[in-house]
């Protein structure tokens, strides 16, 4: 799997939404509109995991509900990190 633009991030998040679950995000992305739309992003529970880390070649983290959920996403030369929160609602 490659490195994904600001676009392709936000549809692969998009596609995974679902109302159980919401994940605020913080990034340094430089598109604001996209950092925007990304702020709040809905996902299916069996996806957050794989969406973790499904850029790097590292072990899934482990996600029990209510902890801080941490993601480095390399994008060309830079690596962002986006902090997430995940809460059941």
């Amino acid at each position: 799997m490659g490195i994904l633009t600001d676009e392709e991030l936000i549809q692969r998040l998009a596609k995974s939404k679902m109302s159980n679950k919401k994940i605020s995000s913080s990034s340094s992305f430089k598109n604001k509109a996209l950092q925007k739309e990304l702020l709040i992003v809905l996902l299916i529970y069996s996806y957050i995991e794989k969406w973790l880390n499904c850029d790097k070649n590292k072990p899934l983290y482990s996600y029990k509900g209510n902890e801080d959920l941490r993601r480095e996403i390399a994008k060309g030369e830079d690596t962002i990190t986006v902090l997430t929160i995940a809460k059941i609602y």
